[in-house]
């Protein structure tokens, strides 16, 4: 099925949690990446560890300890209690996080696989959509992570993932400014731009780190 919306047409895509790569990491260990969006059915239960990208408000980020349960995509992860990685991300935008501060996630979900107890370990990645910010995170994280070796990320999770991963030019662009090569454009180019003016300059916050 699909929608056709001011010239775009939007396809059915993916639904529920997606396995998009796997690597070794310390004591034997694997970590296996996942990706979703809440809206799509993701399966939150599958997870150890999750990287929620839905943290965007006004007053700030969304924390563990804070008013979560105004979101009711994350009221399942609160009920969980599941290790979750809030990273503050504007819809169709960009976060305000280096090419350093992603290494540090990565390396991070590869200390929390080593010393877990078990040799699989699962880490989800989800916004809502489960399409722009889940696929720029999973093109960045998979690269770091050694995922792919010389594919283009955003082609090849199109190719497994989502046909819609990593939505705008301005994602895009930022993985070009964090050295993750790819020649592919934003999913849905002009269609942000129509609704969305000056989502360039909207940019989260800081990161905010689970206890484990």
């Amino acid at each position: 099925m699909s929608l056709s919306l001011k010239g775009y047409v939007y396809k059915e895509c993916h639904a529920g949690s997606i396995k998009v790569g796997a690597c070794k990491v310390g004591g034997g260990k694997t970590l296996e990446l996942y990706g979703g969006g809440f809206s799509r059915g993701v399966q939150v239960h599958i997870a150890d560890l999750i990287v929620d990208l839905t943290g965007y408000r006004e007053q700030g980020p969304i924390t563990l300890n804070g008013p979560a349960s105004e979101s009711p995509a994350l009221r399942p992860l609160v009920a969980l209690g599941l290790p979750t990685i809030f990273i503050d991300w504007p819809d169709g935008g960009v976060p305000a996080l280096g090419r350093e501060d992603w290494e540090a996630i990565a390396q991070a979900l590869k200390d929390f696989a080593a010393q877990h107890p078990r040799k699989t370990v699962r880490v989800l990645v989800a916004c809502q959509g489960g399409h722009g910010r889940t696929g720029t995170a999973l093109a960045i994280l998979g690269t770091l992570l050694g995922l792919w070796s010389q594919q283009d990320p955003v082609a090849y999770l199109r190719a497994n993932y989502c046909s819609w991963a990593v939505e705008t030019e301005a994602q895009i662009s930022y993985l070009l400014g964090l050295g993750i090569n790819t020649k592919a454009q934003g999913s849905y180019s002009g269609a942000w731009n129509i609704g969305f003016g000056g989502v360039k300059e909207r940019r989260g916050k800081e990161p905010h780190w689970p206890e484990w």
